[in-house]
């Protein structure tokens, strides 16, 4: 049935939204777009993710770190029994293994490299030892002294563990982290 009209009806002026996505498509030129990301991938992975700088350790020095933390809600199982009221205290080396050393330093400095390839060289700091990027390239590193390397992004692991100054080991003793600067 017809209704009449009811007002002035215009043309729709906006282009079609799929029709200019293909426009554009179709004006980009894949090719270069491959290329540049590859090369953005490539500086990434020989420039290092973003780390943190910090200063080189100046004096021998060792801190202790509990890693304990108080719940602050109540933690129940899937069933919804309390498995620890609020206000427990729980420290995660008394349920978790920490076996390893973590070494942390700065690539960017040639001495901590130095002092790190020196320590990898003997057999009983090679074997628990994981090492951890605070800034740098982890790449070349990787390749010429056959090692796993981590990466310490945005200094997340310094800043929860208190590293102040590079090169800096993390150990477990006892029911604490032992942080130990070494100076260069």
């Amino acid at each position: 049935m017809d209704l009449g009209v009811w007002g002035k009806l215009y043309p729709i002026a906006e282009p079609d939204l799929a029709a200019s996505i293909e426009e554009r498509l179709a004006a980009l030129d894949m090719h270069s777009l491959r290329r540049a990301a590859r090369a953005r991938a490539r500086a990434y992975l020989e420039q290092g993710p973003p780390g943190v700088e910090l200063p080189r350790a100046r004096h021998g020095r060792v801190r202790y770190l509990d890693p304990s933390v108080s719940l602050a809600h109540p933690l129940h199982d899937a069933s919804g029994r309390l498995l620890a009221p609020a206000g427990t205290r729980v420290n995660p080396l008394d349920y978790r293994p920490f076996n390893r050393r973590l070494l942390f330093f700065d690539a960017h400095d040639p001495r901590q490299r130095e002092w790190v390839r020196r320590r990898l060289a003997t057999r009983e700091h090679r074997a628990d030892l994981k090492l951890v990027l605070t800034a740098g390239a982890p790449a070349p590193l990787r390749q010429d002294w056959k090692q796993p390397l981590y990466f310490d992004q945005h200094g997340l692991l310094c800043r929860r563990l208190g590293i102040q100054a590079l090169p800096s080991q993390v150990t477990r003793e006892g029911r604490r982290l032992r942080v130990e600067e070494f100076p260069l």
